[in-house]
């Protein structure tokens, strides 16, 4: 489970120069782990920050003219090992007026950055790219944009290996960070586009070139999604539930079915959207009213979510897609396909609404 973005490995007597550093990542909108010096030395590698190192994305090792510290040693060794296992990314940064010669072995064969502001926004990008390990050139800004202040806050992207109904694919998926610690994750209008650019690539990537008869808004907003996909304008349908929520049995009310017409095959290709998917109660309930409402004809049903929830904690890297906690009545369902773009822990994700 990747908690953070970098893990900052200092000498403390370099402290008073590496504070800029942790304050300019924080800015960019990572998630910076940096021990201020609350953990003794000697507990360091036992539950402490062998912890942290092991839930951070890459290993930041800075380097000033005082060289290496005893601790940082601890956690360069630890960190190197995982490095090999592929288990993190690896990175020394160098303090103004340090000679690359004086960085030791095997740390002297990582990749290395120089910290030299003030950074630009060019200089600047690749600077977060080379932390990330993302790699420059005309993406680099579509994968940053996640981290930007007022987008969305997320892990960094990772490839995910999604199986389903006879498709394979790989699809990257981005972890939402908790709002602060709060239950509930508001997004704000910019984050909610950003989401949604991202779902669109992926089903316009689709390797059958998909078209779609109508789609199906779940909810409010879901409904909001499905018009603001780029996708070719067909007709647009509304499923909408109350008490999922509060527990009670669910139901369908006030739900929209427009006519549609299917493709030469006679069978329709429909589009389900949705804003969140958490057990996937709901999707029983509403997938079975949908095909007897289009009794007359075989439905093709494919599924978009904005965000999923994984059995973590927190949103985390997933290896497989079953450890999403309504994997089992997804496969159930048997869409044609399905189509993830972030995944979240415990919280509810909240969309953003008119003041």
């Amino acid at each position: 489970m990747m908690v953070y973005h970098v893990f900052v490995s200092h000498n403390q007597q370099d402290f008073a120069k590496i504070k800029p550093i942790v304050r300019y990542l924080r800015e960019s909108r990572l998630t910076v782990f940096f021990d201020e010096g609350n953990i003794a030395p000697a507990d360091t590698l036992r539950s402490g920050l062998r912890k942290e190192i092991d839930e951070s994305c890459t290993f930041l090792l800075v380097v000033g003219a005082t060289g290496l510290g005893s601790t940082q040693q601890l956690e360069a060794e630890y960190a190197d090992g995982r490095d090999r296992e592929r288990k993190c990314h690896f990175v020394t940064l160098l303090l103004p007026d340090v000679d690359f010669r004086t960085v030791p072995a095997p740390y002297n064969r990582k990749p290395a950055l120089y910290w030299l502001p003030p950074l630009h926004p060019g200089p600047a990008r690749r600077f977060l790219c080379a932390i990330l390990n993302i790699q420059p050139g005309p993406n680099c800004e579509e994968e940053l944009s996640g981290l930007q202040p007022g987008r969305i806050q997320t892990g960094p992207g990772f490839p995910t290996e999604l199986d389903y109904n006879g498709s394979k694919r790989t699809v990257t998926l981005y972890p939402l960070l908790r709002d602060q610690g709060k239950p509930n994750l508001k997004l704000s209008w910019e984050t909610w586009g950003w989401a949604i650019s991202k779902l669109e690539h992926q089903i316009l990537g689709h390797k059958f070139n998909l078209e779609f008869d109508a789609y199906f808004g779940i909810n409010e907003g879901g409904l909001a999604i499905a018009m603001a996909l780029n996708l070719h304008r067909r007709p647009s349908g509304f499923l909408c539930h109350k008490g999922h929520y509060t527990g009670r049995r669910i139901v369908l009310d006030q739900c929209l079915y427009p006519l549609i017409e299917g493709q030469g095959s006679g069978m329709p290709r429909i589009l389900l959207v949705d804003t969140e998917l958490k057990t996937g109660k709901a999707l029983e309930l509403m997938v079975p009213a949908l095909r007897a409402h289009y009794a007359h004809t075989e439905l093709q049903i494919y599924y978009a979510v904005l965000v999923a929830r994984t059995l973590k904690p927190s949103a985390g890297p997933i290896v497989r897609l079953d450890e999403l906690e309504a994997w089992p009545r997804l496969v159930h369902l048997a869409f044609e396909d399905v189509f993830f773009c972030c995944l979240m822990g415990e919280q509810r994700m909240e969309p953003p609404y008119p003041k």
